[in-house]
């Protein structure tokens, strides 16, 4: 409750949309970006064709960045662009916590450089970089999916083995093969060698 109570106040102390505002001034003159809509927690500049949204997240404190394409309203993170030029540098760019305002203005910072430097072709609206990024959250999307059903069959793979039911134990290997361990490679081999045997 005491954190909750310090991080109001220090919420209040943050001027989030004039940071902001401040910060990220190069939307609007290099790129003729306009601020749309500015409240407390959020602040929405918009091009002809582009958007761009830098959060400040109510309760967890995040500060993150989104940019989309209109008409849709699914945009993506700053660390997913960044992803298609530098995959290990994204992870700078994850949304950061700024809970007070020296840790804000820190962090709003880092996200306007990281837009500079990586952000030219999307907030022009090139098309094909906005393709890229919706390649990347289906790949994403599906690379959870892959890794959920793999959490679920492992154990009961694992289990199979180890009860000597092989058949049992490769079926459920093989469903989850793009994901085995190299140990649990040598189990689904040795699981194959002992089923045909049976």
């Amino acid at each position: 409750m005491l954190k909750n109570l310090k991080n109001t106040t220090e919420r209040k102390s943050i001027e989030f949309a004039k940071e902001v505002k401040e910060i990220f001034a190069f939307l609007d003159v290099q790129y003729g970006f306009k601020c749309t809509r500015q409240e407390k927690t959020f602040v929405r500049y918009e091009s002809t064709d582009v958007y761009v949204n830098v959060y400040h997240g109510r309760s967890s404190f995040e500060i993150g960045l989104e940019i989309g394409k209109k008409p849709s309203e699914r945009g993506f993170s700053l660390e997913g662009l960044v992803t298609l030029f530098d995959k290990e540098l994204s992870r700078e760019y994850w949304a950061a916590e700024g809970i007070t305002a020296e840790s804000a203005r820190r962090v709003l910072k880092k996200l306007a450089e990281g837009l500079s430097r990586y952000g030219d072709a999307a907030l022009s609206g090139n098309q094909s970089i906005f393709n890229r990024l919706e390649q990347l959250r289906k790949d994403r999307i599906a690379a959870m999916a892959i890794d959920s059903k793999a959490y679920q069959i492992r154990p009961r793979a694992e289990a199979a083995f180890r009860r000597g039911d092989y058949k049992e134990a490769v079926n459920l290997y093989s469903s989850i093969e793009e994901t085995l361990s190299s140990i649990e490679r040598k189990k689904l081999e040795l699981a194959k060698n002992k089923a045909a045997r049976l």
